[in-house]
């Protein structure tokens, strides 16, 4: 494939690219924290940007779906400069987002939340027959696992043009994340889906990728084909990556950090309303000292793991 500003010859034809990015700067509150990002996205390609964390990589899918306004620069789809909110990138110009929230209705059963996303229940259970058994089961009671599965066939049965995906294997198991990550392959593939993901875990998404984009303090620094960046894997990681990529158990660990200080956050609230309603004080806990308790947590599952090695 060889690839112009505007197009590429794919068998003697002109493709033009589903996704363009022009010079993007993107940001909050009209401060840039991405520099000058060029990205493009054909037709039936799986894209994978990669990066540390808060190199920008989110705020980037972010303003490419419409959500946040870009600061600087140009995105365009189907070589058409785009100024519309999300919704309407979604409704009109064939985008689908999966964030790593994992937006599920969590009182709506898995049936219902496949049906309010306009696609196909039928072509949604082709991609994850795991599905099938779950759904008459309400969203909030699947797994993980489970609901990642579910915001993603609701996302490919509605067969878009341009899928953004932001770190689909948050907090998952390594056979999940293959079955997610084969799933956007196969949609690729079949339905010309082109697919821009976000991931943390590069050798892996690489696997089902044709390029990528390393993106590093809000910059991209390196584009290549991604069976040579696996090829480059170790260099690119001592070169740009080396001490803040995340291993699989701080990606995980991370994830559950952030589900726990929801909880706790949601706690808080319930304690103060009940010191209102009944003059009680219920807790003196504040949010700061979350960090400590994280902190003894860790040690007490060290001490308990360095207990089990030692009776074997």
């Amino acid at each position: 494939m060889s690839e112009t500003s505007e197009t590429t010859v794919v068998a003697g034809s002109m493709v033009k690219p589903l996704l363009e990015t022009r010079n993007l700067q993107a940001g909050y509150q009209g401060r840039a924290v991405v520099q000058g990002a060029n990205i493009t996205v054909y037709p039936g390609e799986v894209v994978c940007l990669l990066g540390p964390n808060g190199a920008g990589k989110t705020t980037t899918l972010l303003t490419i779906a419409g959500e946040l306004a870009p600061v600087d620069g140009l995105v365009m789809l189907s070589n058409v400069p785009t100024f519309t909110p999300m919704y309407q990138r979604v409704r009109d110009s064939g985008v689908a987002m999966v964030t790593e929230e994992r937006l599920v209705f969590t009182k709506m059963s898995t049936r219902d939340n496949l049906r309010i996303g306009g696609g196909s229940v039928e072509d949604a259970l082709e991609l994850f027959p795991e599905l099938q058994s779950r759904l008459t089961v309400r969203g909030g009671m699947l797994s993980g696992g489970e609901q990642q599965m579910l915001a993603l066939a609701r996302a490919l049965s509605r067969k878009p043009k341009l899928l953004l995906a932001d770190e689909l294997s948050l907090g998952l198991a390594p056979l999940i994340v293959d079955r997610l990550l084969g799933a956007v392959r196969t949609a690729a593939d079949q339905q010309g889906t082109g697919a821009l993901i976000v991931e943390q875990h590069a050798r892996k998404a690489l696997r089902y990728a044709d390029r990528m984009y390393l993106m590093a303090r809000g910059q991209i620094l390196l584009e290549l084909p991604a069976a040579e960046a696996i090829t480059r894997l170790d260099e690119i990681e001592e070169a740009y990556l080396r001490g803040t990529a995340e291993t699989e158990e701080d990606h995980i660990e991370r994830k559950r950090r952030k589900d726990k200080r929801k909880q706790w956050r949601r706690q808080r609230v319930r304690e103060r309303e009940l010191t209102r309603l009944t003059g009680n004080l219920v807790s003196t806990r504040k949010a700061e000292e979350d960090d400590n308790y994280f902190e003894l947590e860790r040690v007490r599952r060290d001490r308990a793991m360095r207990a089990r090695r030692g009776k074997r």
